[in-house]
């Protein structure tokens, strides 16, 4: 979670939680197939533009704002 975006890669890990759900027999929905493109598309924009950006303190604090009330 604390890491830089030059340090993880987006792709590996959506590509590791498709094959499981592969794997499990697990159906997914269209909705979260689509929010992973989104995610593909945001992370392939900010390394562009700077690579040490820590993308999940970002998403965690979107998260938190519209759909948790923490």
């Amino acid at each position: 979670m604390n890491k830089n975006l030059n340090t993880i890669s987006l792709y590996t890990l959506i590509k590791k939680l498709l094959f499981l759900a592969k794997k499990y027999k697990i159906k997914l929905k269209p909705e979260f197939l689509l929010f992973q493109k989104t995610l593909l598309t945001i992370d392939g924009v900010c390394r562009t533009l700077n690579p040490k950006i820590n993308l999940w303190k970002i998403i965690k604090k979107i998260f938190k704002k519209y759909y948790c009330n923490f």
